[in-house]
């Protein structure tokens, strides 16, 4: 039944983050220039994840969400040039040390048919905790939990009956929970009301 969703398995997400970091503003700069210069020739994709994971993350940050690797190296270009772009972020680690990150959970009325659908799509992670769901609700629930997040054009569905809203919300946010902490998002706290307490204990 979910097969048609998890066909969609080769669509990359719509931006990517490009997040650079050095010790002082200058050597930032620097290493801002070297990249505008080598994107180009690089899998925008595959740079990203490089600088994200293969480089130590120091004391002067540089942050760019950008769908290509010339949007990327527009801005890189206009924060070499101007210190700033619009389309980035700069920071400090000192000033985010110790602040904490706490996530959320909504409890039930938040559901609609559809929701996540593009993170399903362009998120390894996102799409196999929700068929993890999926697979583990299947003798549970009479319409698969896939079927009922994602019916198909046209179709009805079931999701704001209370034996499918709970589980579907359920499985929505601790797949964008554990999305976040994939990327190294970890809370400090967690809370939520109603379904949002499971997920949060989770």
């Amino acid at each position: 039944e979910a097969e048609n969703l998890r066909k969609s398995f080769g669509i990359d997400r719509p931006l990517h983050v490009l997040a650079l970091s050095a010790q002082t503003d200058a050597t930032l700069q620097s290493l801002a220039i070297r990249y505008a210069e080598s994107l180009p020739s690089l899998p925008f994709a595959d740079a990203c994840y490089s600088a994200s994971t293969g480089r130590s993350h120091l004391a002067k940050r540089l942050s760019i969400a950008a769908s290509t690797s010339a949007d990327a190296v527009a801005a890189l270009r206009e924060f070499t040039e101007k210190g700033a772009s619009q389309n980035a972020v700069v920071g400090d680690a000192k000033s985010i040390a110790g602040k904490r990150v706490a996530f959320l959970f909504t409890g039930q009325g938040a559901q609609f048919p559809q929701m996540g659908r593009g993170l399903y799509e362009s998120s390894p992670v996102f799409r196999r905790v929700l068929d993890e769901c999926d697979e583990v609700l299947r003798p549970r629930l009479d319409v698969p939990l896939l079927k009922v997040i994602y019916p198909d054009e046209g179709a009805s569905t079931p999701l704001d009956e209370t034996s499918y809203t709970q589980p579907a919300l359920f499985a929505i946010e601790y797949a964008l929970a554990e999305l976040w902490k994939s990327w190294g998002v970890v809370p400090s706290c967690v809370m939520g009301p109603s379904v949002g307490e499971y997920v949060a204990a989770c």
